[in-house]
């Protein structure tokens, strides 16, 4: 493109007494077709059976035009000398294609199917990190979700006294025996969770070494208000007051408490 830089590189191996005229070598400054000879960079190697030249021309391009053109470094003559003889070393032509900065007009990149053009690649290298990190997000919510609703008990941290209660009032039907068995089985897992027999009057002290059910303070001493009346009352065979739809949802909110996402 317009102000790029191209380098060559010749490598010259001149045998004694042979030697690179100097006054042969491209003027720096020139410019041929929009393209201008920038710098010249001459080392030499001496040894016994002769010289070993390296020379580096810099061309910037200053051409420029609608599309894609093709131009041609011109060849150059370079001379060795031996006394009053002279040899003439070629250096060949090279074709390269200059493109425009910008495309002007409508481009049918079909219609410019040239080796000199190289693919087109989109640089996707910014995506991967930003791909892992939804990666590891949808799996935390993945396994969020599962420990928040799920119910299998060899699943870390869904073995506790209220997820097994839950799963078994879960799965009862309306009846005022399954109302009975709901209330018990909560019942227990209050117990286990406290160690030891709780009652209605230990519910504050509950509380205290339980700090995460205080989010459901009010549930839980009406639950016991309710679970008095069933196992301790003396009419045991009354109709309860709160029906199995509610009894599962106050044993999911205390399994919510359990696990620390209420």
């Amino acid at each position: 493109m317009v102000g790029d830089i191209i380098n060559r590189n010749i490598e010259l191996d001149v045998a004694a007494p042979y030697k690179l005229a100097m006054g042969s070598l491209p003027v720096k400054g020139v410019s041929i077709k929009g393209v201008e000879l920038r710098d010249i960079i001459l080392t030499e190697k001496k040894s016994p059976e002769g010289t070993h030249y390296r020379l580096q021309l810099y061309y910037q391009i200053f051409a420029s035009g609608k599309n894609a053109r093709k131009f041609v470094l011109p060849a150059e003559n370079l001379r060795i000398t031996k006394a009053e003889q002279s040899l003439k070393v070629t250096i060949p032509a090279w074709k390269y294609r200059v493109s425009p900065i910008a495309a002007f007009g409508e481009v049918y990149i079909e219609q410019d199917m040239s080796p000199y053009r190289g693919p087109m690649l989109v640089d996707s290298g910014y995506l991967k990190p930003l791909l892992a990190v939804f990666l590891g997000l949808v799996v935390i919510s993945i396994a969020g979700l599962i420990y928040i609703n799920a119910d299998p008990a060899w699943f870390p941290g869904m073995g506790g006294p209220f997820s097994s209660s839950y799963r078994l009032v879960s799965n009862l039907t309306e009846s005022l025996e399954s109302n009975r068995r709901a209330v018990l089985s909560i019942h227990q897992a209050f117990n286990k969770t406290y160690g030891q027999n709780l009652f209605e009057a230990d519910v504050q002290e509950f509380l205290q070494q339980h700090p995460g059910f205080s989010k459901i303070r009010h549930e839980v001493e009406a639950y016991f208000n309710l679970s008095n009346e069933v196992l301790f009352g003396a009419n045991p065979d009354r109709q309860i007051a709160a029906s199995l739809p509610v009894l599962v949802k106050f044993c999911e909110a205390c399994r919510n408490c359990e696990r620390g996402v209420a």
